[in-house]
């Protein structure tokens, strides 16, 4: 183990040694190269062809054909993206011609961080004018983030989903107050708000997020709160399910899907695994009643109005060793045990109208206008500099 860690860090080094390489390389090409305001790049971190990304992707090439918008990947991911963008849009991520276009472009949005984008390539040449926007990948309001977040990632423009999460980005995770805008999540845009809230619970969708520690600390998982309170709660359920007539899905981390492998659920007839061809998505607008812990998952189901229920049921360990930043009482369904999430089931499955409150409370708009309004905060930074897309 020890070795091929080692091996790991060794191969990154020299990964890091390439790509300041192929940097130099590319500053003589910078030199000579002028901005040119209609090429912008994308790029993901995880190389899927998905969320905020896919969204304001698909919205620049339907509502601004003269922008050139070229989307980065690691090389290998070409072949799968090229179902969904052309080929010659498409740039490996960390060549040199990738940092060449990183030189040309006025524009770079990305989802996790600048690496997605080109490597390094913002951190070294910081004076180099390119505008960078951090579409945001989920929002920020729950899971735990480091104080300083968004001090280490270089950029002009931080999308916020709400004045909420706007608040969480400054305060509590060390964005500049002066380069975040309110403009909604991308892929929001396609969503169609749920008035499930106010009828009986057909489907139950269950995600759960990871605990990494578990690998750190060599638990004994079928010792942990997590496995207990999980293995009793589906039995619970499926007699209840049984009763009342409702399906449930779950989904888990793939680390999890091994530390629940001989938990013995695949023997329940209510209860099954969500099938891994169903995207998160599928599964939230599939779901009458959502169930997670501190995944983001809960904001992007509160925004389909979605009957909701939080399963904290280790909140003060990860609270400890992972954080989070929403307190206790922000949310009026949050169980943590079995007996009170059957509880909070009860008043939810009986529930005669939406809490329209609590979305209006973390969501400034419930329209169809986030990409036009990310745009529009672009086009700000860009004419403030006097930049013009032709």
């Amino acid at each position: 183990m020890k070795k091929s860690s080692k091996m790991l860090k060794k191969h990154r080094l020299f990964e890091k040694i390439g790509y300041v390489f192929k940097i130099a390389c590319s500053i003589p090409f910078m030199l000579k190269t002028q901005k040119n305001n209609n090429i912008w790049l994308m790029g993901l971190g995880d190389d899927n062809y998905a969320n905020n990304g896919k969204a304001f992707y698909e919205f620049l090439k339907e509502n601004h054909p003269e922008i050139e918008v070229f989307w980065v990947c690691e090389k290998e991911n070409k072949k799968r993206l090229s179902k969904y963008i052309e080929e010659d849009a498409l740039l490996s991520r960390g060549t040199l011609k990738n940092y060449i276009m990183a030189s040309k472009a006025s524009v770079a949005i990305y989802g996790f961080s600048d690496f997605d984008i080109a490597p390094g390539y913002y951190r070294i040449l910081k004076k180099q004018k390119t505008l960078l926007v951090n579409i945001s990948h989920g929002f920020d309001g729950l899971k735990g983030m480091p104080e300083d977040y968004y001090k280490s990632l270089p950029v002009d423009l931080l999308c916020a989903a709400s004045d909420y999460e706007k608040k969480a980005k400054i305060e509590k995770c060390g964005a500049d107050e002066s380069k975040v805008a309110v403009t909604g999540f991308a892929r929001y845009d396609s969503w169609n708000v749920d008035s499930s809230r106010s009828g009986k619970v057909k489907n139950i969708f269950i995600m759960p997020t990871w605990r990494d520690w578990y690998e750190t600390e060599n638990a004994e998982w079928s010792e942990t709160t997590l496995f207990k309170q999980y293995d009793v709660l589906f039995r619970e359920l499926e007699k209840l399910a049984e009763k009342e007539n409702f399906e449930v899905e779950y989904n888990f981390h793939p680390r999890m899907k091994l530390f629940f492998e001989n938990a013995h659920w695949d023997e329940f007839n209510r209860i099954k695994q969500a099938d891994e061809n169903k995207s998160i998505q599928e599964s939230l607008i599939w779901a009458d009643l959502v169930v997670t812990d501190y995944s983001s998952i809960f904001w992007d189901a509160l925004y389909m109005r979605k009957k909701l229920i939080l399963f904290w049921v280790d909140e003060e360990e990860y609270r400890q060793k992972r954080g989070l930043l929403a307190e206790a009482d922000f949310y009026p369904y949050i169980a943590k045990t079995s007996e009170q999430f059957l509880n909070a089931f009860e008043l939810l499955n009986n529930k005669e109208s939406e809490d329209i409150d609590i979305v209006e409370k973390y969501f400034n708009w419930q329209d169809k206008n986030n990409c036009k309004r990310i745009y529009e905060e672009i086009e700000k930074i860009m004419q403030k500099h006097q930049v013009v897309i032709d």
